[in-house]
């Protein structure tokens, strides 16, 4: 075999090429002649993130891989992507350091936790909060989030340590801890922020052109070009000759790039994200970046994943930049009106554009969503969103299928052109042992291009046989998270689709989805709609309505006793103590009459959160629960100032009652234990309560943070479910019932992280029309 180099532990890397893609595996050929081996998904990353993303992989595809021993005699070698790199090198920890990590495994006497992808540490039950009679698994499930000191670190060996008891053992000052609940949840909460979107205002959802100051682009003699096919090569070096009179150094390799610059400066570097030779656009431009970080870098793909790669790069290193797409169909094509030709020339001006060709992308999903909102059966509107979709992109054919996977079948449930029914029908035979069952039953993504030069493509065996195309895009039309019985496929007789396309189809996917996906609710609530509503409504009118009554019930009590000791001065107290509950009693009613029909009216947030601050700070105080407020300047909301009150109630009062529970773990494991006085476990007890706007969205929120223990993993999903509780003896109501009333006033109760044993952030959103009226200072 040719080895081109070794890893860390002296193992080969090899360049290999993908020959085919499956879930859990990948078959390569091997260099050299020497056969194929096998990849194993385990190996294709070190991250074990219950999260992690998984990586596009493409037929064709060159990577470096390492060959893995063999201890025994196997019909195909085994080989990593994992172990070209070895993540213990820039660790980045330190013993004593307190980390977040993720719970990856659980054992009955440790538990497994990553710290960082291929960085895993040992947990020893001993240094987790149990009772004596406790297992880790009785406490902890995997996906679990929690803080960790390193307590033993040793890289060469990759073996490391950590402690949950240790951070639990700080005692803060009320200051400090304020500053470590920021800092933990900092992250979670700016993602929040950044990604707040009401789906029901549609204007505030279409694409909107993003003007992006960068340094302007003053010469352009010059150009390095990175790109691996010649064809490719050809056309932008003629675009930049005939366009901008500039020349064109063209190399295909990363190496050759910076072997390039070394002797040689250029005006501009133009990438393409997916290079041959076993690299990747995005990794070469990063190499690239550290020695010349000044020089201007263009990234071109024709690649249909190239938004997604985008994304992860301009999020890794913190920076914008221009991208293009190769949209050239043949070599005698002008490229001048290109994307490419668009770009440079805003470079010029010193601006990025994104979403690049706007009033198409607005007409084209503008039309979607009166499809989507027009009053027509379901199979009327499929169709109508695959008339306009194959309009748009001039495709060949566009299919909505069904799968019945008992049956073993697939059906289509809409399709364009619609003379073409009966050539769909013979096409269907079969159709279940092809790319479709995968598409639908397991999520995937399905692209194949240029299917007719000869090539034999073993996975579309049964594919649509009686229908000529060369190029095929399947997704799966997702019903919320997860997949439905529905899949989206559109052929072309073009060899390949363009980015565009691939744009267009994806939004088509997402209108014909929710269009089932409403559908299908539709139809089971309609036998049951008028007894839902009013069995709704009066559970949850029935729970306010007792939350009300309980401190009335006491007052009447102490009335009662003073009227048999016959002092009328304290009967006449509580008398007028209780007018105003009573008056809360007859407003509650007037809100849920007002919440029918839908009246809302102009409600200060600020305002609420101290009206809850000093209903609930008597009860916070007699369990020595601090009450921390951070007020900044918020538009008013439209809503019923009553039920936002009774949600925040909710909602601290919830966060106290797990600071509660948690207090009380705390206690009996310290005494169970027998702990030293300085090795107790302390409850830090806090309820951070801050209001912020979103800047760059139509929000505002307040956010909860509590010290309490945390929402399990495997529960975050469940959480806002009827009568599920994460706490001993709750119902299971307050977060169901605050979640129904604010969605029924156009905003969101949102969970937004959790640290086991160490709290959770939860932020009640709201939509408003200004958003920049935050200064960032906290009123007093």
């Amino acid at each position: 075999m040719n080895e081109s180099s070794h890893n860390q532990k002296g193992l080969p890397i090899l360049k290999v090429r993908i020959l085919s893609v499956r879930p859990a595996r990948l078959l390569v050929s091997l260099p050299g002649n020497q056969g194929r081996g096998m990849i194993r998904k385990r190996e294709w990353s070190w991250d074990r993130s219950v999260n992690a993303k998984q990586p596009n992989f493409k037929e064709n595809q060159v990577l470096e891989a390492v060959l893995l021993p063999s201890e025994k005699q196997r019909e195909l070698p085994f080989l990593s992507l994992r172990e070209t790199a070895n993540p213990w090198e820039q660790h980045g920890l330190v013993i004593g350091d307190h980390k977040e990590g993720e719970i990856i495994n659980i054992r009955r006497n440790a538990v497994y936790v990553q710290m960082k992808p291929g960085i895993v540490a040992k947990l020893w039950s001993g240094e987790i909060p149990l009772l004596p009679e406790q297992i880790p698994g009785d406490v902890l499930v995997v996906g679990d989030r929690i803080i960790v000191e390193v307590i033993l670190l040793d890289p060469e060996i990759r073996r490391m340590e950590v402690s949950m008891l240790k951070p639990l053992r700080q005692n803060l000052s009320e200051q400090n801890l304020v500053e470590q609940i920021e800092e933990r949840f900092r992250e979670k909460i700016q993602a929040l922020q950044k990604n707040i979107k009401f789906a029901d205002r549609v204007k505030e959802n279409l694409p909107r052109k993003i003007i992006i100051p960068v340094q302007r682009l003053e010469k352009l003699t010059d150009v390095l070009l990175v790109e691996n096919y010649d064809r490719d090569a050809q056309q932008v070096s003629t675009l930049l000759k005939l366009n901008f009179n500039a020349h064109t150094h063209h190399v295909k390799t990363g190496r050759e790039a910076l072997a390039y610059l070394t002797d040689h400066s250029t005006d501009l570097i133009i990438v393409d994200l997916n290079l041959d030779y076993g690299e990747n656009g995005d990794l070469v431009a990063e190499n690239i970046l550290k020695k010349h970080p000044n020089t201007p870098l263009l990234f071109i793909s024709s690649d249909p994943f190239a938004d997604e790669i985008m994304e992860r790069l301009e999020e890794k290193l913190n920076r914008h930049f221009p991208f293009a797409v190769k949209e050239w169909k043949n070599e005698s094509e002008n490229p001048g009106s290109g994307t490419l030709y668009i770009v440079i020339n805003n470079l010029k001006e010193g601006v990025i554009e994104k979403y690049g060709n706007l009033s198409r992308t607005d007409a084209f999903i503008t039309s979607l969503e009166k499809v989507y909102n027009a009053g027509l059966p379901l199979s009327e509107k499929l169709n109508i969103l695959l008339k306009e979709l194959a309009t748009e992109t001039q495709t060949d054919y566009a299919l909505i299928l069904v799968l019945d996977k008992y049956k073993r079948e697939v059906k289509f449930a809409a399709a364009y052109p619609p003379d073409r029914e009966m050539l769909f029908q013979q096409a269907m035979d079969g159709l279940y042992y092809s790319p479709v069952r995968e598409v639908i039953e397991e999520g995937l993504v399905f692209y194949q291009s240029k299917m007719d030069e000869g090539k034999k493509y073993r996975q579309i065996n049964n594919f649509f046989q009686n229908i000529h195309f060369k190029s095929c895009y399947g997704l799966p039309l997702k019903a919320g998270r997860a997949p439905s019985e529905y899949a989206l496929f559109v052929l072309s007789k073009t060899p390949d689709l363009l980015w565009d396309t691939i744009s267009r189809i994806r939004f088509t996917a997402a209108y014909a989805a929710v269009s089932i996906e409403r559908d299908m609710f539709l139809t089971a609530l309609r036998p049951r709609q008028d007894m839902a509503i009013r069995g709704e409504l009066m559970a949850t009118f029935i729970h306010e309505f007792g939350n009300k009554l309980e401190p009335l019930f006491d007052l009447i009590e102490e009335a009662h006793a003073q009227q048999k000791k016959g002092d009328p001065q304290k009967l006449w107290d509580y008398m007028r103590n209780v007018s105003p509950d009573l008056m809360k009693l007859k407003e509650l009613s007037i809100a849920y009459g007002r919440l029918a029909k839908a009246e809302l009216e102009e409600v200060n947030l600020n305002q609420i959160v101290e009206k809850v601050r000093y209903q609930l700070e008597p009860r916070a105080r007699g369990s020595n629960i601090a009450l921390n407020v951070q007020l900044h300047n918020l538009p008013p909301i439209q809503a019923i100032a009553l039920h936002v009150e009774q949600v925040r109630t909710n909602v601290v009062l919830n966060a106290i009652q797990h600071i509660e529970e948690q207090a009380q773990k705390g206690n009996t494991i310290n005494e169970k234990h027998g702990f030293h006085p300085d090795e107790l476990l302390v409850a830090p007890k806090m309820v951070l309560i801050k209001t912020c706007t979103s800047p760059d969205t139509n929000a505002c929120c307040i956010m909860v943070f509590d010290t309490g223990g945390g929402v399990p993993y495997d529960m975050r999903e469940k959480i806002f479910n009827m009568g599920v509780s994460t706490r001993e003896g709750g119902h299971g109501l307050g977060l169901y019932v605050s979640r129904n009333l604010i969605e029924a006033m156009r905003g969101r109760l949102e969970w937004v992280h959790s640290l086991r044993f160490c709290g959770s952030a939860f932020a009640l959103v709201f939509p408003t029309d200004k958003t920049n009226t935050t200064d960032g200072t906290a009123t007093q």
